[in-house]
C-alpha cells in the first residue's frame, strides 16, 4: 500500500543536480507535512462512507504509519516541526464530515487518530491533551 519515491526523486537529482531534496532543505516543514497529513486522511475519511470497517482499518494503518515516520526521524527541530505538522493536519485541518456514519468504524477513526498524538507526545503530555481535546471537540 504506497509507491516508492526515491527511483523518481533519483530522476530528478539527476536531471536537476542543483535540486534540494529532503524535509531538511524545506523551509515549512510543519505546514508541508500537515497538508500531506490531511490530504491522506481526508482521502480515508472519504473512504470509510462507502466502507466503513475497510475506513476504519486503513485508519489504523495510517496512524500506525505516520507515528513510525516520525519515531524514525534523528532528534532535533525539524523532528518537532514534523509532530507538530502531524498533529495539525489530524486535528485542525482534517474535513470531519468526510466520516462514515457508521458507529463502530466511527469510534475505531477517532480512536486511531487520537492515539497518534499521545503516541507522538507521549501519553499525558500538555501537548497531547491539548491536540485531543481540538480533535473531539470538532468530532462532537
Amino acid at each position: 500500500m504506497g509507491y516508492l519515491m526515491a527511483p523518481l526523486l533519483a530522476t530528478i537529482q539527476k536531471h536537476f543536480p542543483g535540486t534540494k531534496m529532503g524535509l531538511e532543505n524545506i523551509g515549512g516543514a510543519e505546514s508541508e507535512v500537515s497538508v500531506v497529513v490531511c490530504g491522506v486522511t481526508n482521502m480515508i475519511l472519504e473512504m470509510s462512507r462507502w466502507e466503513g470497517m475497510a475506513g476504519g482499518m486503513a485508519m489504523r494503518t495510517w496512524s500506525d504509519a505516520l507515528v513510525e515516520a516520525h519515531s524514525r526521524l534523528p532528534a532535533g527541530s525539524k523532528k518537532d516541526h514534523v509532530a507538530k505538522g502531524i498533529v495539525r493536519g489530524i486535528s485542525q485541518n482534517t474535513d470531519i464530515t468526510l466520516m462514515t456514519k457508521e458507529f463502530t468504524a466511527k469510534i475505531q477513526i477517532i480512536s486511531s487518530l487520537k492515539s497518534v498524538c499521545s503516541r507522538i507526545y507521549g501519553v499525558g503530555s500538555a501537548d497531547a491533551r491539548q491536540a485531543e481535546a481540538v480533535l473531539s471537540s470538532r468530532v462532537i
